[in-house]
Order: structure tokens, then C-alpha cells, then sequence
């Protein structure tokens, strides 16, 4: 089933990009199908990562790093905090287990976001 929603998820951006190369910047307050989020905003690859896994895990979570990676070790140097890279991969069978009972526990979030930068990409993305 979640490969039937990725090959649609795929499509659906496909088209869109397509249509957007089309018409160039004539929508200037269109809107992204699949994130509502204005066109004019980037979508950053760690926001798409976070959307999907507050869908299917919920939004108690550590605070996700929004950004890339690069930024994210910036950021983690400025603010003289130990990075804390989390790598999520669907397919692996442990996964499910790992994010309901441990990453979205509220002990686990308030210890990760009082003594790290969190960065959390999916390892089918290149950020990942």
C-alpha cells in the first residue's frame, strides 16, 4: 500500500511541476497539492520529511531541524550543541516500534531538545 501512495504522491508533483514550468510565475499565490504551503515558500526536503512523519506517527517528536544538512551543522556550531542526525528508513522492520515507543515519547522529545540539534532526513531522499 505505501508504495501505491508514493507512485501517486509521485505523480500528483510530477504533474504539477509540469504545469508550473508551463505557465512560469503567473501563479504567484498558487498553492503546492500536497502541502498547501504557497508556492512562493520553499519546501525544504526536512519540512516534507517531518509532514510525512507527524501523518503517520503523530507531532509529539523532538523539534526537527528544518533545514539541510550542511545548515544544521552551522547551526549546531553557533549554538555550541551536539548534532543528533536521525536517519528513517520505512522499510526497515523495527521502524514503527522505534518511533511510537521511544522517538515520540515525551521524555525522548524533551531530552533531545534540551541538549541537541535534531536533524532527521528519510534515507530514500538524497538529504538522507
Amino acid at each position: 500500500m505505501a508504495l501505491g501512495v508514493h507512485f501517486i504522491t509521485g505523480i500528483i508533483t510530477w504533474l504539477w511541476t509540469f504545469v508550473r514550468s508551463c505557465f512560469g510565475g503567473r501563479w504567484n499565490h498558487a498553492y503546492h497539492p500536497l502541502s498547501q504551503t504557497p508556492m512562493g515558500a520553499e519546501i525544504t526536503e526536512s519540512r516534507r520529511f517531518q509532514t510525512k512523519f507527524e501523518d503517520e506517527y503523530g507531532t509529539l517528536h523532538p523539534e526537527f531541524f528544518n533545514g539541510d544538512f550542511k545548515a544544521a551543522i552551522e547551526r549546531a556550531k553557533r549554538e555550541y550543541k551536539l548534532l543528533l542526525i536521525y536517519l528513517h528508513s520505512p522499510s526497515h522492520i523495527n521502524t514503527p516500534h522505534f518511533c511510537t515507543e521511544i522517538m515520540c515519547k515525551e521524555g525522548f522529545k524533551e531530552f533531545i531538545d534540551e541538549n541537541f540539534l535534531f536533524y532527521a532526513a528519510d534515507v530514500s531522499n538524497i538529504d538522507g
